[in-house]
């Protein structure tokens, strides 16, 4: 539970599960909705440029909203000892077996620190407080039946601070993209000898992701799983995830999930704090679309 709202920040090889409007994402599995990466356009947390940092991120769908945050001294490890990374165009794909032991040994260790209080605030409503849990990560109370944004606010996340400096980084919220490919409704099937072209219309500002994690067969060590990431600017209208990246992945059952993101990272003295919004697109009919069920071929 610790690196719930670390891995936010950083690229890992899961992504988030679909999301039908209904129900707000799993923000308890270490799984990225954070879109930042070197392609993205946006801020590298993966190879952050101040020794210790800090995310802030809230997630919104038209229905319900969620977010929390955590601040770190240190490297955090970003990429699994159990994964080969192989970067293709905008895409990054990682192959994976399970291991014999969770995680790995790393060099470079982080501690979860205090930020003080940690809130955040639409435009010029009241700010809303994240609650702090065991281990010094925070939780927004959120809501399964209310809002938070629909698009073009400004958000103002706010720490008062303790060992993490206090702080106010602003950051403007996403509006939802249409997506227009793929046109069918999930479930998806995808070749590993043919590229996965999506496109949408309007949405942002920020980054639109596609992931495509697979579900391993079992938990026998040795086992192969692997992920796709994506990152576009919003701007583009359409993407590709080439067969080159696919080709990577094991075939058998696997998850496709959308996402746009936009960030701010405020830089203060040795600290790097990023401000997230994330939201996700919707189908021509209005409805909002996190993904869905695949099959690799």
């Amino acid at each position: 539970m610790q690196r719930t709202w670390l891995a936010l920040a950083f690229f890992v090889a899961g992504c988030p599960g679909p999301d039908n409007g209904t129900a707000q994402p799993d923000l308890t599995a270490p799984s990225g909705d954070d879109m930042a990466t070197a392609t993205s356009g946006a801020p590298d947390l993966a190879t952050p440029t101040a020794p210790n940092g800090g995310t802030m991120e809230v997630i919104g769908t038209p229905m319900s909203w969620s977010g929390g945050a955590s601040f770190y001294t240190g490297m955090v490890p970003t990429n699994s000892p159990q994964c080969t990374y192989t970067s293709v165009g905008a895409c990054t794909a990682a192959h994976c077996t399970i291991g014999t032991a969770d995680g790995g040994t790393t060099s470079a260790p982080y501690t979860l620190v205090s930020a003080g209080n940690v809130a955040v605030a639409v435009g010029s409503m009241a700010p809303i407080a994240f609650a702090v849990q065991p281990g010094n990560f925070y939780v927004a109370p959120g809501s399964n039946a209310q809002p938070l944004f629909s698009g073009g606010e400004t958000l103002t996340f706010t720490t008062s601070g303790s060992v993490a400096p206090a702080s106010t980084t602003t950051v403007q919220a996403p509006a939802p993209p249409t997506l227009t490919t793929p046109a069918q409704a999930p479930p998806y099937t995808l070749s590993r000898a043919s590229d996965f072209a999506f496109a949408w219309t309007g949405g942002g500002p920020g980054v639109f992701t596609v992931s495509v994690q697979t579900n391993p067969g079992s938990i026998t060590p040795g086992t192969p799983f692997g992920s796709v990431r994506c990152n576009f600017a919003i701007a583009n209208g359409s993407g590709v995830i080439p067969s080159a990246a696919l080709s990577v992945l094991p075939t058998g059952s696997a998850m496709v999930s959308f996402g746009v993101s936009n960030q701010t990272v405020n830089v203060i003295g040795d600290w790097a704090l990023a401000a997230t919004a994330v939201t996700y697109p919707k189908t021509p009919a209005g409805q909002p679309i996190g993904g869905g069920q695949a099959t690799i071929n």
